[in-house]
């Protein structure tokens, strides 16, 4: 090798050179997912914004279902809906205002499932990163110190012609 010569990390360890690019192909896709991850959370974040901002809707329109039920039980539906409406029409409004306030509840429990699924998902992304980062840390250590590895460069010399005591 001529003076001024550098040598590249490939021509040290191929071998090393080839991991250490296989791992940071690896570190790239893990963010890629963890990115994509994230961006799920972020929507289901959103979506739960938009159901709480509905929540003192459907928290006031289960109050007054209460109310014309407590109506009903009294049988003075009458002072609600002005004798235009039997007892019958008025449970069957009750019932489609309950189901959708259960509608609205059951879309918040999805969604908050959802969310926890994805928490769960991140947290496993994040180790798997984490253990990638470790290994290519590994690696470029290897790697560092098999190129500050001193190499022998001495002219072989002939055996002395007499014996060394």
């Amino acid at each position: 090798m001529d003076e001024g010569e550098t040598v590249s990390p490939e021509t040290i360890s191929p071998e090393l050179s080839a991991e250490k690019s296989a791992l940071r192909e690896r570190v790239d896709k893990s963010e890629a997912d963890l990115d994509a991850l994230n961006r799920k959370l972020d929507g289901a974040n959103e979506q739960l914004e938009e159901l709480a901002a509905l929540d003192q809707q459907y928290v006031l329109l289960g109050e007054a279902c209460r109310s014309i039920e407590e109506l009903d039980k009294l049988g003075a539906t009458d002072l609600f809906w002005g004798g235009e409406v039997d007892a019958g029409v008025s449970a069957d409004r009750v019932q489609t205002a309950r189901r959708k306030i259960d509608a609205h509840c059951e879309a918040i429990v999805k969604i908050e499932k959802q969310r926890y699924k994805l928490i769960d998902e991140i947290g496993d992304q994040n180790l798997e990163l984490d253990c990638l980062h470790y290994d290519l840390a590994d690696v470029l250590e290897r790697e560092e110190a098999r190129r500050n590895e001193w190499e022998i460069e001495r002219e072989d010399s002939e055996l002395p012609q007499y014996e060394q005591v």
